[in-house]
């Protein structure tokens, strides 16, 4: 469930985008790439570099789809799990208060047509 939202959270901020440009292909290609890349999805973060799949492992990709499925496949001990849980909420607040923010920016950009 965390990771749904955090994922929720994360395409709001990105789906923001509209007010500001007409064309949103290429933020939406980016924003893609990067969560496939970033998340473990397309290649898993223990066959980077270890440096890096720990750098990665903070970021909010990896609790999108890394996390839960090493919680799922149990191969998280209960520390690591209660760690991961907790970063988790960690964006999840982020991602809540990061939307606000931007929705805040953007409302100025807002063009409502007709009546």
């Amino acid at each position: 469930i965390l990771a749904f939202l955090i994922n929720f959270f994360f395409n709001i901020c990105f789906g923001f985008s509209a007010f500001v440009f007409k064309n949103l292909w290429g933020s939406n290609l980016l924003k893609n790439s990067l969560v496939a890349f970033l998340s473990g999805s397309l290649v898993p973060l223990t066959f980077f570099p270890k440096i890096i799949a720990e750098l990665l492992s903070f970021l909010p990709f990896s609790s999108l789809i890394y996390t839960p499925v090493m919680v799922i496949i149990e191969k998280y001990s209960m520390s690591q799990m209660i760690q991961a849980l907790s970063l988790q909420l960690f964006w999840l607040f982020i991602m809540i208060a990061l939307s606000q923010l931007i929705w805040k920016c953007v409302q100025n950009y807002i063009t409502i047509q007709g009546g």
